[in-house]
């Protein structure tokens, strides 16, 4: 089970959730348009929420990155056992041709923030 799940707010209420009641994918969630804001809402009292306002000029970033383990057994069966997911979120810009990204990652299991740099990640630029 996911330990967040998103919803995107826009400024006149309307609410855009990743899924829908049934559990299936929001099929809206491919359709918007700033501004609005994102927010990562836990699904425990434990975690902290995370919101990042998308304006008219910026493009939300979000994606999971999930830490597996890895076990082989004795009979050479192969598991794996998710050990943590990683929340990536921020906005892209292009500004004076350049392309701009700031994104922060969410550590699921303790709900602390971190950059890119102290998780030893590089960013790729496309430009």
């Amino acid at each position: 089970m996911e330990k967040y799940y998103w919803v995107i707010e826009y400024p006149d209420g309307r609410q855009i959730k990743e899924l829908l009641d049934d559990g299936n994918l929001s099929a809206e969630a491919f359709k918007q348009e700033p501004p609005f804001v994102f927010h990562l809402v836990p699904t425990s009292n434990n975690l902290q929420p995370l919101d990042i306002l998308i304006d008219k000029s910026k493009r939300l970033i979000f994606f999971r990155r999930r830490l597996r383990q890895m076990k082989i057994g004795s009979t050479g069966e192969r598991s794996d056992i998710l050990v943590n997911t990683f929340y990536a979120s921020g906005w892209q810009e292009t500004i004076n041709g350049r392309n701009v990204k700031s994104i922060i990652w969410l550590d699921s299991n303790t709900g602390k923030i971190y950059n890119s740099e102290e998780l030893n990640i590089k960013v790729e630029e496309n430009g």
